[in-house]
């Protein structure tokens, strides 16, 4: 389900990148945002607590 989330939020809705807040002890959530190829880029404290941050690209989702 990821995948076509990230793949219609590239090729239908045409955003640029993708960002994903995942809570500090959220190990899941975190290795799912890497296994559909996303990077960390930040370690952040929000309104909730640490989070850890995932990018990914258009260009990176293209050629994946």
């Amino acid at each position: 389900m990821g995948r076509a989330l990230l793949d219609a939020a590239f090729t239908i809705a045409r955003l640029d990148h993708i960002n994903a807040l995942v809570d500090e002890n959220n190990h899941a959530s975190a290795r799912v945002c890497e296994r559909l190829g996303m990077e960390e880029r930040a370690r952040m404290l929000c309104r909730y607590g640490e989070a850890r941050r995932f990018v990914t690209t258009r260009a990176a989702w293209e050629n994946r």
